[in-house]
């Protein structure tokens, strides 16, 4: 098990845009931890680039304020992911 560690506004995107369960906890630091298999962190990494595929490019094919919030998201996804 990995764990990724969110701010509060990172966790409500990701619920917002997840259909996955996970554990997760809050800390006291109002900060939220997820813990997950690399399986899980797989499909959230599909699911975010997929949502911001069809949902945060603008007419020229750069990304929105949500988008900019989605690629974060999938970064700090990903550096768990990656690493060993």
């Amino acid at each position: 098990m990995k764990n990724l560690r969110l701010n509060n506004n990172e966790f409500v995107l990701l619920k917002e845009i997840i259909s996955l369960e996970y554990t997760f906890k809050k800390s006291p630091n109002n900060t939220y931890i997820i813990q997950a298999d690399n399986l899980i962190f797989d499909k959230m990494l599909d699911q975010l680039s997929d949502y911001l595929v069809n949902n945060c490019l603008n007419d020229n094919d750069e990304l929105n304020a949500i988008g900019i919030d989605v690629e974060k998201l999938i970064d700090s996804i990903s550096e768990i992911y990656y690493e060993d």
